[in-house]
């Protein structure tokens, strides 16, 4: 409750516009790491492109005195995978440790995040190629964030999931026959 602010709770009642107002203004800049925190527990996308990306507020992503860990450590404490991602892809480092010496992985884990666990494994930086650019596409693949469709580019591993791999078909069935058949086919 002391750490309670204006900012905080204009992300916890997902008023984005109000937000952005607090922070054009400073009004967050004291307690700026709780802010951070309450929209990792609200798996707020929005408010953290907000807080990161529109305003020049000085969150350091290695360190969060007020709780003790990162915000990636945080995300992936509370089984936030999105918000892993977010974090992932503004450069927080997968090798820092909070307080009790626990990285992020370690924390996905002991908090039994298997899709935390697979993108602080498999995470690769986006790597955009000269002249290509990004699409978001028509909002079919938005995660299950705040339900804005702006958090679906920064929500996505780069790298498909270890269980879809595993789970993909190895190569050819051990039915001869149905391959024979559906070589048939091609040359009526």
């Amino acid at each position: 409750p002391s750490y309670v602010t204006a900012a905080s709770m204009a992300v916890r009642l997902d008023h984005h516009d109000i937000l952005e107002c607090l922070l054009q203004n400073g009004a967050a800049d004291h307690r700026i790491e709780y802010v951070v925190y309450v929209a990792i527990l609200k798996n707020s996308i929005r408010s953290l492109e907000i807080i990161y990306d529109c305003y020049d507020v000085d969150v350091d992503m290695e360190v969060m005195e007020l709780m003790g860990a990162t915000p990636l450590i945080l995300a992936a404490e509370n089984s936030k995978p999105e918000c892993v991602t977010f974090f992932l892809d503004h450069g927080a480092s997968k090798d820092v440790v909070d307080w009790g010496d626990r990285t992020a992985l370690m924390t996905a884990v002991e908090a039994e995040c298997a899709a935390c666990v697979d993108i602080l494994m498999h995470y690769e930086p986006h790597v955009a190629l000269p002249g290509a650019e990004a699409t978001a596409g028509d909002g079919d693949d938005a995660t299950a964030g705040d339900g804005d469709d702006a958090t679906a580019p920064s929500a996505a591993p780069a790298t498909a999931p270890a269980t879809a791999l595993a789970t993909a078909p190895a190569g050819p069935t051990a039915h001869e026959d149905d391959d024979d058949s559906s070589s048939s086919d091609e040359e009526d």
